[in-house]
């Protein structure tokens, strides 16, 4: 049954419809349909990703950065926000996809390196069927006095099981 959820493009019902990441699209779809309507629209505003590669990010000119992961069985969206406030700036890593049984997790790494170094970790990238402009309790914080955090590392990992 999980992979029948997993691959089934009429499961939607089940795991709700995601939304566009990018701002003044309208797209809503499976979350397969998304990731395809993403590349093929999208394709110059997404930065592409592999797993188990830092990368560079670059938040200089807007506060969303959408990433393409590349792997196994097609990839995944996985969006990176930063909220700028008077005492530092908030950054928030999740997946566009549902959350259901049988759907790979992944782990990632942000590290900023300005007048010092600081880097934040979590096991599981949150799953959201939208990237909303709200941002969960649990974010990563850069402090002001660590500058303006345009330019980021990031590391995103499969994850195959969570103990």
């Amino acid at each position: 049954m999980q992979s029948h959820l997993h691959q089934c493009e009429y499961s939607s019902a089940l795991e709700g419809r995601c939304v566009c990441p990018f701002s003044g699209c309208n797209f809503i779809g499976t979350y397969r349909k998304l990731y395809d309507h993403a590349s093929s629209g999208h394709s110059d505003e997404l930065q592409m990703i592999e797993c188990g590669e830092t990368m560079p990010i670059s938040f200089a000119n807007h506060q969303r950065v959408v990433l393409k992961e590349q792997s196994r069985g097609g990839g995944e969206l996985i969006v990176v926000d930063r909220l700028i406030q008077p005492h530092g700036a908030y950054f928030n890593v999740r997946c566009i996809s549902p959350n259901v049984p049988g759907m790979g997790n992944f782990s990632w790494k942000l590290t900023v390196c300005s007048r010092s170094t600081l880097s934040f970790e979590r096991l599981i990238i949150a799953r959201a069927n939208s990237a909303s402009s709200q941002l969960p309790p649990e974010l990563f914080v850069v402090p002001s006095f660590m500058g303006n955090a345009t330019e980021l590392l990031i590391l995103i990992n499969r994850v195959e099981s969570v103990v």
